[in-house]
């Protein structure tokens, strides 16, 4: 048997009006995604809401986090 899935996710900076993600954030964006999208996937949801809150080493000391909202969503390739 095979199967092709196709999974989307999509991030943006609460904290930034174009709400961009910061480079040095992507990694841990993706991160994220993929296991809070695992964990979701396993309860037999196809799609939902992503959050986050990063601060980094990249980032200044007194920096709060960053606020990340998205969404994902599963389908057939």
């Amino acid at each position: 048997m095979q199967r092709e899935l196709k999974i989307s996710y999509h991030w943006t900076n609460n904290d930034h009006a174009k709400g961009e993600v910061l480079e040095h954030h992507k990694e841990y964006l993706e991160e994220s995604a993929f296991e809070h999208i695992g964990y979701m996937m396993k309860q037999g949801y196809t799609s939902g809401e992503l959050s986050d809150n990063l601060h980094t080493q990249e980032d200044a000391d007194d920096h709060e986090g960053t606020s990340y909202s998205g969404w994902w969503s599963v389908t057939k390739a």
